[in-house]
């Protein structure tokens, strides 16, 4: 059996090697305009009143991400189906940022007083002239208004069209992937799409193009003796209560084919003792497929935050054309009640991503939170992130200052005291600064630690993460039928989201606004209320030959601010103090 596992292993190197060798003779072999620019004639006679080309979403050469292989089983049919998601270029946005803080930010009077969704729409709508050229734009390149679909929000336009529609239109050119242990099958190009100058300025970027999705689920191991369990949360944490406002929502999220099976829920809840209730399931969902990730998920909130409505939002992501991420996005700006808690273990590496394509996913961030709705990542599975022992790798949207990211702690082998877990990612964003709510946080973590990765690794001055973290390893849960045990991330994101779901349970039960945006009060609440999170004072986070964080008083990269403590939260969380 180890030989065959070695083998195993020297397979997928060398089809990825192999695969990785093809894709340089397909790229190589590709037209010039496809590699080196478009044709400027083409494209005038297609476009002949929207201007040159223009490339969009610059960036480094786009290289295939690990574990990818060209599809040469399946290679790619010009007539095969891309999913476009065009994100229009919106309005005031200082305003938006300006009333987010506002709103978000305890102690100021307008904290809480939230916007409707159809308020924020109108706030940042495309002016009607941008999307009509856009539109404009493809009816004249042969894709006709009846395929094109506009977001509730009006600032998203999608289209689906063939390969060859779309190679003509962004003037690329696509290839079929594989991923080499899920096998999941996309389409994208890694030359530059273009667009007419006239129609750059409409949009942020286009969708569906570049980006690779991010395979990542929680992780399978070995059954240990100190496993984590429902129980064991509820008492470590201090969490006394179960939802009683019928107003109150969460969620989790799953991508790429992740399916829970109710069979497994109502297995798990009768295991722990817990009220038999079911999700709303909301997208695609396969019983009979049940995978680790969607069940983790889905079988932890529910136990954390019992009796609280939740809803399963499975995404559509198996479409070779779709980008997974961008269309829980977009499903987000179809839906006017999203729920008010949502736990999301998605991420990339920031690196890899676009300052187009941030910054605008930052923005509907901030939409979000400006309706009164809280979103939690899981911080990430790797550490510090390693580029070749010299540069640490923070994740997205982890590193965004508009979201909630959760590390991971465990216990000591003693089970008497809460540590950081090493695969726990943390670190500072190389993309964005470092934001007012943490500030005084992360400068005192700097003044006072003693041991940190060499300066040149990481940008002391960026956005620090995680915020917050929870227990991620050893979860007991059921998959088709069976117990086992999981690690990760995925595992601290939804047991925090269910604490927080409860304390916007308590909120609500007395005619107080939901909790919305957490961070500045997180951080608030960490310094003038003391036990409100439990300080997590030892474990590191290295990866492999990258030196990492190491746990310190106060906030530090690997458990930030420390576990929640519900017992504390409580009270704090409804003070009318935080309204005045």
């Amino acid at each position: 059996l180890p030989c065959l596992k070695k083998m195993s292993r020297l397979s997928s190197r060398l089809l990825a090697v192999i695969g990785l060798s093809l894709l340089v003779v397909a790229v190589l072999s590709a037209p010039a305009m496809q590699r080196r620019g478009p044709n400027r004639a083409a494209f005038a006679r297609l476009n002949p009143v929207f201007g040159a080309p223009i490339a969009k979403e610059i960036r480094k050469p786009n290289t295939l991400p690990q574990g990818w292989m060209v599809d040469n089983e399946q290679p790619i049919n010009e007539a095969e189906l891309v999913t476009l998601t065009f994100a229009l270029k919106q309005r005031n946005l200082d305003v938006l940022e300006k009333t987010f803080w506002d709103v978000s930010t305890p102690f100021s009077g307008s904290y809480g007083k939230f916007l409707s969704f159809s308020e924020i729409s109108d706030l940042v709508r495309p002016a009607p002239e941008s999307v009509s050229f856009v539109r404009d734009w493809l009816v004249s390149n042969g894709i006709p208004a009846s395929q094109h679909r506009l977001t509730l929000s009006g600032d998203w336009l999608q289209v689906d069209i063939t390969v060859s529609e779309a190679q003509n239109l962004l003037q690329c050119r696509f290839l079929a992937f594989r991923h080499i242990s899920s096998e999941i099958r996309i389409l994208r190009s890694l030359v530059p799409y273009y667009v007419p100058a006239l129609v750059a300025e409409n949009i942020d970027f286009v969708g569906g193009v570049l980006r690779f999705p991010s395979i990542q689920h929680a992780s399978y191991k070995e059954a240990a003796a100190g496993k984590t369990t429902p129980q064991l949360i509820r008492q470590w944490y201090n969490i006394t209560d179960v939802g009683k406002s019928p107003l109150n929502t969460q969620s989790v999220s799953q991508f790429l084919g992740q399916f829970y099976s109710p069979n497994d829920l109502t297995l798990f809840q009768t295991q722990n003792n817990l009220p038999a209730l079911q999700p709303t399931v909301v997208g695609p969902n396969t019983p009979k497929k049940p995978g680790a990730e969607a069940s983790l998920d889905i079988e932890y909130i529910t136990a954390v935050a019992e009796n609280v409505k939740t809803y399963f939002i499975s995404t559509p992501g198996l479409h070779e054309g779709q980008e997974p991420f961008l269309q829980w996005i977009v499903g987000l700006n179809n839906n006017t009640q999203s729920p008010y808690i949502n736990s999301v273990s998605y991420g990339d590496t920031e690196s890899t991503l676009t300052a187009d394509y941030t910054s605008r996913i930052n923005v509907e961030f901030q939409k979000f939170g400006l309706g009164g709705k809280t979103i939690l990542f899981s911080s990430g599975d790797n550490g510090v992130g390693c580029d070749k022992c010299t540069t640490l790798q923070p994740n997205f949207p982890a590193t965004s200052p508009f979201v909630t990211a959760v590390g991971g702690t465990e216990l000591n082998s003693a089970q008497t005291v809460e540590v950081g877990v090493t695969f726990s990612s943390g670190g500072f964003s190389n993309y964005f600064g470092l934001p007012s709510y943490q500030s005084t946080a992360v400068k005192k973590y700097f003044s006072t630690a003693t041991t940190l990765p060499p300066s040149s690794s990481y940008n002391s001055t960026g956005r620090g993460f995680p915020d917050i973290s929870a227990f991620a390893t050893n979860f007991d849960i059921v998959v088709d039928g069976l117990n086992t045990q999981v690690d990760g991330t995925s595992c601290s994101s939804p047991t925090s989201a269910g604490i927080f779901a409860l304390l916007n349970d308590l909120r609500l039960q007395n005619n107080q606004p939901a909790l919305g945006f957490l961070n500045p009060l997180i951080y608030s609440l960490s310094t003038t209320t003391p036990g409100a999170f439990n300080d997590i004072l030892q474990g590191n986070n290295d990866n492999t030959c990258c030196t990492g964080f190491n746990a310190a008083a106060g906030w530090d990269p690997i458990t930030g601010v420390g576990s929640p403590n519900y017992a504390v939260l409580k009270t704090a969380v409804i003070s009318p103090s935080l309204f005045e």
